[in-house]
């Protein structure tokens, strides 16, 4: 009887102290899910500024090549003197 009773008691115990533990499990559970929750909106914003960023860079990119190659064009001779004849600067 005495070793029942003991064993009843351990077990009462066990169980509040695993309930405790879950409880606790699940509040930091929960806590780490609301973290996760704001990184990755942290990150979305992120993400969508750099896309920008990306697009930005690109259009810069195709300005200046465009430019490089208008200023080729327009400082070859050749290209120059079609121009000219076009344009009738030249016989």
């Amino acid at each position: 009887a005495r070793l029942e009773t003991a064993t009843k008691a351990d077990i009462a115990r066990l169980e509040t102290a695993t309930k405790a533990d879950i409880a606790r499990l699940e509040t930091a559970t929960r806590a780490d899910i609301a973290e996760l929750k704001e990184d990755i909106a942290g990150l979305k914003e992120d993400i969508a500024r750099l896309e920008k960023e990306i697009l930005t860079s690109k259009w810069q990119t195709r300005v200046y090549l465009m430019a490089i190659g208008a200023l080729i064009l327009l400082t070859n001779p050749r290209v120059l003197d079609l121009l000219g004849k076009l344009v009738g600067w030249m016989p």
